[in-house]
């Protein structure tokens, strides 16, 4: 919560004025470019079987709508049917018959990496999304071997296409987004917002 903050200039992308006169709310859904960049940076690293993808994390948890959302958008019709999926759960469908194994898992839950190994099909397709110094310790490399797993690691697409994309899609986006603006002096409240299940974006207004 610094005063000032001095970055280097190739970190900072503008959003121009005449995008804003175009989308009002992108004053605030700016705030979002991190996220849709991190989510449309995904897609690039999907393997062409799109149809036979999931994504693995918490149904309620906004990263993981955010995820679907952009894929969804980007991919229409062919990913009508992609779900976010309970790792647990699916394991258990799997191993019950009720469910084949998909060949390609997005991961938005890295502490169930190694649940997603039993979860994905041989010769399938795990792509790691989150940020975080989380290991993979619950990882046994011998089913990543065996079964000829790929593990791919996905950054980001462009900022100035994640400005683009969230422009052309504020109607839909700004909903994700809580609709309170937090004062600084209130962030253990803002905090407590987003820690909650199925919490939305939380935005700290920082100057008038």
């Amino acid at each position: 919560f610094a005063e000032y903050v001095v970055v280097p200039a190739n970190n900072l992308f503008l959003v121009e004025m005449p995008l804003i006169r175009k989308c009002p709310e992108l004053k605030k859904l700016a705030a979002y470019c991190e996220p849709v960049a991190a989510a449309k940076g995904v897609i690039s690293k999907i393997p062409c079987y799109l149809a036979n993808t999931v994504i693995a994390g918490d149904p309620d948890d906004r990263i993981a709508k955010l995820l679907k959302f952009c894929i969804c958008r980007d991919h229409m019709p062919v990913a009508s049917g992609l779900e976010i999926v309970e790792p647990e759960r699916r394991i258990l469908e799997i191993e019950l018959g009720k469910r084949s194994m998909p060949k390609c898992i997005i991961e938005c839950c890295t502490s169930m990496i190694g649940k997603l190994v039993r979860c994905v099909a041989p010769g399938g397709t795990i792509v790691l999304k989150s940020r975080g110094y989380v290991g993979l310790e619950n990882v046994l490399v011998n089913d990543i071997v065996m079964r000829e797993i790929s593990l791919v690691g996905a950054k980001y697409d462009s900022f100035y296409n994640a400005i683009d994309f969230i422009c052309d899609n504020s109607d839909e986006l700004l909903p994700m987004i809580d609709e309170r603006d937090f004062k600084l002096e209130e962030f253990e409240e803002a905090f407590e917002e987003a820690r909650k299940l199925g919490a939305k974006k939380v935005i700290f207004r920082c100057a008038q």
